[in-house]
């Protein structure tokens, strides 16, 4: 018969021992076998192995430590590590334990493999098949946030993100790298770097596109929707699809341009200067089919405004067929004439006055009339 009685030490003297009993099934007898299970003041006394395989949730071996009282023996709090069947033991950070393994309170020192089938915590680390979690903090501001390594082939997210602004306080944040998360968490399918606030992309480098705080780039270009444009390849900057375009392509094209929206040309500025289809150079505003105000024109108008004159020319087919109106230094000339096509005069109105075939018109005589 195995029988159990409790004592408390109260003296000892010599080989003789004196205890109180404060439990018992039994009587005691010689050659019983006694063991200490703690002691009341002496704390490197008050730690035990216990090992037993019909105890209840048995089998197990429990290293106690800290037992000072028969209470605190019966006290679960007492087990600072198990290993066997763990059913019985309710931690404070795991609950109430199940099945076998090694349950250690406060430290446990490991070496080798580790195999692991089921998910748990380490340093306040969250662990499973699939992902490692850190604890959720919160910063100076209130704004909760984790970090997260992930390797979940079923979502096919591959990554590790920070997590921010959990609660949300005001727009949850994700920063990525591996499979982006979109500004709700849900993983895009795209892979890289990334930084999304709600619907803002602040920037990311994927597979999926190339984006700084709404900007996208590419080997050549940097760019917003068609908005704008800066292009190293063109060397141009062009706003709402190059309608506004600042541009060089060499010595001869430069400048800025503007189009209207069925891309006509409306100015120009730099090699060539245009504004509404008119060109212009110094001294000189004009539109011609051909040439230039000092070179060949043809068929259109120009203004002149130099040191010698000061004149509207209107071309005919080539640059001697002309009706020009205006102020000429030479010959002090003013007024208005025409020629033919051999530049021959047709009439003049002005500083002199006739009309083909040298009709003379006097200005007395006009007056006269």
């Amino acid at each position: 018969m195995v029988k159990q009685i409790v004592c408390q030490v109260t003296n000892v003297t010599g080989t003789t021992v004196t205890a109180s009993v404060i439990y018992r099934n039994g009587t005691i007898d010689k050659n019983d076998l006694c063991v200490r299970i703690g002691n009341t003041s002496n704390t490197s006394r008050q730690g035990s192995v216990y090992l037993t395989s019909d105890d209840s949730n048995a089998p197990y071996i429990d290293i106690a430590d800290g037992v000072n009282s028969w209470s605190a023996w019966s006290s679960a709090n007492k087990i600072k590590v198990r290993i066997g069947k763990l059913t019985g033991i309710t931690d404070t950070f795991f609950g109430a334990l199940s099945g076998y393994g090694l349950y250690a309170k406060s430290n446990a020192y490991l070496r080798g493999k580790i195999y692991a089938e089921q998910g748990g915590w380490i340093a306040g680390w969250t662990i499973d098949s699939s992902k490692l979690v850190s604890p959720t903090v919160q910063d100076g501001n209130g704004y909760e946030t984790n970090f997260e390594l992930v390797a979940d082939s079923g979502a096919l997210a591959i990554g590790a993100y920070l997590n921010y602004d959990l609660s949300v306080i005001d727009t949850p944040f994700f920063i990525s790298f591996g499979n982006i998360k979109d500004g709700a968490g849900n993983y895009t399918g795209y892979y890289g770097l990334s930084f999304r606030q709600g619907s803002s992309n602040l920037f990311e480098l994927s597979n999926g596109q190339t984006q700084i705080a709404g900007w996208n780039f590419d080997a050549s270009k940097f760019y917003k929707s068609t908005n704008i444009e800066l292009n190293a390849s063109t060397n141009s900057v062009g706003v709402n699809s190059n309608k506004v375009k600042m541009f060089y392509t060499n010595s001869g094209s430069w400048g800025l341009e503007g189009r209207d929206v069925s891309d006509n040309l409306v100015f120009q500025l730099g090699s060539t200067n245009k504004i509404a289809s008119w060109n212009f150079i110094p001294d000189h505003i004009y539109k011609l089919t051909s040439g230039t105000p000092t070179s060949s024109p043809a068929y259109g108008l120009t203004i002149s405004a130099t040191s010698a004159a000061s004149v509207v020319i209107a071309y005919g087919s080539n640059w001697q067929r002309y009706v020009k109106l205006g102020y000429q230094t030479s010959g002090n000339w003013f007024g208005l004439e025409g020629t033919d096509t051999n530049a021959n005069i047709v009439f003049q109105l002005g500083s002199t006055n006739k009309i083909r075939d040298g009709i003379l018109i006097l200005q007395n005589c006009i007056n006269g009339l």
